[in-house]
């Protein structure tokens, strides 16, 4: 029966579930059911409003019908689940499987049956179990469907979604009211009003200290009118619009309590709470700037916005009420402040910009207050350094630079960095002195005495400078990157030499352009004709006169620069010569500066009306012009001897270097035809320069003897050439020993006899002009001493006729033929002047003052013939009277010149003298002794004077009965008088010349030049009384300011104490230090001036920005 008995418990499960079921279905059933009657009945009760009667009605039907479905739905079944009461038998159960498995319908009631009808028969035992052994494997248990019972949930979903509605519609207090009203059916509840009050504020709770809106609105059919509030018994209206009601609670400070009214209905008892806020009252932030800054620290209050250096610390200090906690938030990090004594604090060093905010918090806010701010942090920048370079036109190896130095908080360092390229690990560094500023200039020079350079190497340099930063550490900014190349003494010593035949050349142009004085004669014939200039003739005066400022300032320029080669050369060149030379390019240049003042002056005459003053301006300027063109000439001639003598003399130096290397490279054991082709090559640009030092010779208006040697200078080209190709055939047979050996042999001998005719025309060509110089010497000696002659011999006629013209009226018969000879005269001392100009080609003892005198005497000489021909006597006479002036001064000049000369050739083999050395040993006190007897000669010529006066006053009155006979007797006498005071008068101002002479020698000597200008001019007023006035009481108190001048010229000597030798020793050391002043030349090369040393300004950024744009001329 065990098949039977599995039957049994299939069935058994089966009842268990059918029941489950049932209660399921129940309870699905019940609840649903009883939502449903409750809503029923709550909207009942909400749209009519029973009263207690009909309310206890309804609730006990809606209890009664909730038990009866309690009692069927759901204790039913669960008694029978439980087998509380009894539920189907087996029976049953089998027609319920059999109504969903009908294949075992029959068979599992068979089963019953058979075990109802025979239970000990064991046939029917034996059957059953037949049976029910088909039966086992059939799941009784799936016949149910729990899966069933979902249909019933929609009995759940109708009335929840009735709730929802209700509570959608805001109806949910109401409907709540309603069933509350049902369960206490026994209370009394009066009918609801028209309309209830709904706050619309999500809450009742108000900021302590702020102002808080009330808005109120209605639910219900009718709409009041007028809304109150009641405030502590006060009643006010509230602000009605779109049907809402507000009310403002004005900056509240404590909780308050208020009913609403309207239409005789009140609201409950309401409560506006007042929660306290966190609040700032103050905030401030101490900014501490890093020191190098040179900032001051400073506190700002009101914001929290800043711009600050890199490296600023910010201390934020936060004064608050009733704030528990501070927050700085930043994207990257969030910190709270330390608390105080509710003073919120916190430091913090910026390095870069930042977004941040300040949230402050309580217990009722959490961030309440969030302000945002910003810090810009301003990075330390890399300092600027713009620099500027410039070489100069003509030494081209000199270059000068002008740099802008700038950074934000302050320069710290400049320096200059050289190095040899080839060991750039071993820099010099030289530090530059530099403005501790912002902003600073500086102007340099390179290569200037300074520097440690070393000749014949090539040298890279570059500027650095450096800022303060302090936080990031020093940083710099670098120069682009020069080369340099430290020539040789002798290579610098060529090229200066260039530069000086450059310069002269030049000059010679524009004196060459300046010699066409057509123009000016033409614009002086019209100021003769015409007593005003019209506007034609005034504009070609303008145009001459601009054309002239051009011309003279180009001279200027160019005379400037011979100047500067002439003070750079080697101080063993510093000579005689020379220095002659450069006291010339001087005066030349004191001449432009005189020129150009006349013109400055014609310029403003020119629209004057005063033509007679316009016309002596212009002949002035020709005067001028002609004396500065003729000593110019005279110049550049000299300065072309002075090139030609100094460039033989440098090629003689390099050919001796030429013959040592060669020398050096025959005795060399490394002989290679490639080091004897190097040596062709120098040889053969020797060959050039010698070529073009003879076309400069051939240049000069008397060429000198330079050694020039051609049939030895083509022997050296064939030695060496034979040199070189015996080497080339040694290296060709180097397989052949001896061959070699040979080869290298005649190599060597060709090679040292080059060399030997090197040395041989290099001492050729020093023989040359040391003898030339000496012949010319003589020859110049002799033709002055015969010049000075036909000058005095001038000066005596001139003089003889001078004193014919005083005693004879234009109408004498005589007077043409002294006319005449005054003519002839004229063309004598062109005969002196022609000689004096070939002279003065090739020597420099004519100076420029000779020059200015014969100038002048021309221009007597014209003036008094120009005159005298206009019967103009008186102004004739007065042109002689300066003529012969100029004459004597021209004749003492030339006689010193002669001396010169004479003490030159005397002490040649001593080395030539310094212009105008006058006697050995001679002392200023021993001059000024001199000069006191010479004003005692004068005193004694005015006594003369004096008494020939007299005695001509009485012959004047006893003359006046006398015949016409008488007075030509005694005219006859007054000229012997005259000549023999000329005579003495002459005789003096020799000696006052001569004096003048030695004085300004040694006033030269002393370097006291700069002292003297008074002197001069007392002694040049004493020369022109003497000349005009001769002896009189006006010339002696003349006499006494010289002497008073001289003094003071001594008690200078005096304090200075110099003598000859120290005088040898400032002219070395003005030499040496003569290139010191690169620093000065550099910064007129760009026209600068020392920048003002300006302290750091305490500018805002944008400030600072507008000064960088001021300076730089850009915005950064």
């Amino acid at each position: 029966m065990q098949h039977y008995k599995i039957i049994e418990d299939k069935l058994e499960r089966f009842i268990q579930k059918f029941y489950t079921n049932l209660l399921i279905k129940g309870t699905l059933l019940f609840v649903g059911l009883s939502l449903l009657l409750f809503i029923f009945g709550a909207a009942l009760e909400y749209v009519l409003w029973f009263d207690s009667g009909i309310r206890t009605l309804l609730f006990w039907t809606l209890v009664a019908a909730e038990a009866v479905l309690l009692f069927k739905l759901i204790l039913i079944p669960a008694s029978q689940l439980f087998k509380l009461s009894k539920g189907i038998d087996f029976t049953e159960a089998s027609s319920q499987i059999g109504s969903h498995f009908p294949e075992v319908n029959d068979k599992l009631k068979n089963i019953l049956q058979l075990k109802a009808q025979g239970a000990d028969d064991e046939l029917v035992l034996a059957s059953i179990e037949q049976k029910s052994k088909t039966l086992k494997s059939i799941p009784f248990q799936l016949a149910i469907d729990f899966r069933q019972n979902l249909r019933y949930l929609r009995l759940l979903i109708l009335p929840g979604l009735v709730l929802l509605a209700i509570w959608i519609s805001g109806l949910g207090d109401s409907f709540s009211y309603s069933y509350e009203r049902i369960v206490n059916y026994n209370t009394a509840y009066a009918a609801p009003a028209p309309f209830q009050f709904s706050i619309m504020n999500r809450n009742l709770d108000a900021k302590k200290g702020k102002s808080f809106q009330l808005k109120v609105g209605t639910i219900g059919e009718v709409k009041p009118e007028d809304v109150f509030i009641s405030i502590a018994g006060k009643e006010t209206r509230l602000q009605e619009k779109a049907g809402l009601y507000t009310y403002t609670f004005k900056n509240v400070s404590e909780a308050q309590e208020f009913q609403l009214k309207a239409n005789q209905v009140t609201s409950r008892l309401y409560r506006l709470n007042a929660l306290d806020i966190p609040l700032i009252r103050d905030m401030k932030m101490n900014l501490d700037y890093p020191d190098y800054t040179t900032k001051k620290n400073k506190t700002i209050s009101g914001t929290g916005n800043l711009s600050v250096p890199e490296g600023t610390q910010v201390e934020w200090i936060i004064s608050t009420e009733t704030t528990d906690q501070v927050q700085f938030i930043s994207e990257t990090d969030s910190l709270t402040f330390d608390v105080e004594n509710a003073e919120f604090s916190l430091k913090q060093i910026q390095n870069k910009n930042k977004n941040y905010a300040i949230a402050t918090s309580n217990a009722n806010f959490k961030n309440y207050d969030v302000l945002n701010y910003s810090i810009e942090v301003i990075a330390d920048e890399f300092p600027k350094l713009v620099v500027e370079r410039k070489q100069d036109s003509l030494m081209t190896e000199q270059s000068y630079f002008f740099g802008k130095l700038s950074d934000d908080y302050g320069l710290s360092k400049l320096v200059l960095v050289y190095y040899t390229p080839d060991n750039q690990n071993d820099k010099s560094v030289v530090n530059l002195p530099l403005s501790k500023s912002n902003y600073a200039e500086f102007s340099y020079a390179f290569p200037n005495e300074d520097l440690e350079l070393q000749a014949g190497t090539s040298y890279e340099y570059y500027f650095e400078v450096y800022d303060n930063d302090a936080v990031n550490g020093r940083k710099s900014k670098a120069s682009d990157v020069f080369s340099y190349r430290e020539k040789t003494r002798l290579e610098k010593s060529s090229d200066n030499l260039k530069r000086q035949d450059s310069s002269v050349e030049k000059l010679s142009e524009t004196l060459e352009k300046r010699k066409t004085n057509e123009e000016l004669e033409e614009l002086q014939n019209r100021q003769k004709k015409n007593s005003k200039l019209d506007y034609t003739e005034k504009q070609k005066l303008d145009n001459f006169i601009q054309r002239q400022k051009q011309q003279l300032q180009m001279m200027k320029n160019y005379s400037e620069r011979l100047k500067e080669d002439f003070k750079k050369m080697d101080a063993e060149e510093q000579n005689q010569e020379k220095e002659n030379l450069e006291n010339r390019l001087e005066k030349n240049q004191e001449q432009i500066e005189k020129n150009q003042k006349l013109l400055e002056e014609l310029e403003k005459l020119k629209d004057q009306i005063n033509q007679e003053e316009l016309n002596e301006k212009l002949e002035s300027f020709d005067r001028e012009s002609k004396k500065q063109e003729k000593n110019l000439e005279q110049l550049l001639e000299l300065t072309k001897r002075f090139y030609v003598e100094k460039k033989t003399e440098k090629l003689a130096e390099q050919l001796e270097n030429l013959a040592e290397k060669q020398n050096e490279l025959s005795a060399a054991e490394e002989n290679t035809s490639k080091a004897q082709e190097d040596l062709n090559k120098e040889f053969d640009q020797l060959k050039e320069e010698l070529k073009k030092l003879d076309e400069k010779n051939e240049s000069l208006k008397a060429p000198m003897e330079v050694g020039k040697d051609e049939e030895l200078t083509d022997e050296i080209d064939r030695n060496q050439e034979e040199a070189k190709e015996k080497l080339e055939s040694s290296e060709a047979e180097k397989e052949n020993a001896e061959q070699e050996k040979s080869s290298k042999t005649e190599a060597r001998q060709k090679q040292k006899k080059a060399a030997q005719n090197m040395k041989r025309l290099s001492q050729k060509m020093m023989k040359a002009m040391t003898s030339s110089g000496m012949q010319q010497q003589v020859e110049d000696a002799e033709m002055l001493r015969q010049i000075l002659d036909n000058l005095i011999v001038f000066s005596i006629e001139q003089e003889s006729l001078m004193e014919e013209f005083k005693g004879i009226s234009n109408s004498n018969p005589a007077y043409a033929s002294k006319l005449k000879r005054q003519a002839e005269l004229r063309e004598n001392f062109k005969h002196v002047d022609d000689s004096l100009y070939a002279l003065a080609m090739r020597t420099p003892m004519i100076k420029e003052t000779v020059n200015n005198t014969i100038s002048d005497i021309n221009f007597n000489i014209e003036k008094s013939l120009e005159r005298l021909a206009e019967n103009e006597v008186r102004m004739g006479t007065g042109s002689q009277q300066y003529t012969m002036m100029y004459a004597n001064d021209l004749s003492n000049m030339l006689d010193s010149a002669l001396d010169q000369m004479q003490n030159q050739m005397n002490g040649s083999g001593k080395g030539k003298p310094k212009p105008g050395q006058g006697q050995a040993g001679e002392q200023l006190s021993d001059i000024i002794k001199s000069h006191q007897e010479l004003e005692k000669q004068m005193q004694q010529g005015q006594s003369k004077a004096g008494q020939e006066r007299e005695q001509g006053k009485e012959g004047q009155e006893s003359s006046e009965g006398n015949s016409e006979g008488e007075k030509g007797q005694q005219q006859e006498g007054k000229p012997a008088q005259q000549e023999q005071m000329s005579g003495e008068i002459y005789e003096i101002y020799k000696q006052q010349q001569e004096l003048r002479n030695r004085l300004e020698n040694r006033i030269e000597q002393l370097g006291l030049k700069e002292n003297s200008g008074e002197l001069e001019k007392s002694l040049d007023r004493l020369e022109q009384e003497l000349l005009m006035k001769g002896f009189s009481s006006d010339l002696l108190k003349q006499m006494e300011e010289v002497n008073h001048q001289l003094l003071k010229l001594e008690k200078a000597a005096n304090r200075q104490g110099q003598d000859d030798e120290r005088e040898a020793e400032t002219r070395q050391k003005d030499f040496n230090s003569s290139s010191s002043d690169w620093k000065e030349k550099a910064k007129e090369y760009f026209n600068t001036t020392e920048i003002l040393n300006r302290q750091q300004l305490p500018l805002q950024p944008e400030y600072k920005k507008l000064i960088n744009i001021y300076f730089n001329g850009k915005s950064d």
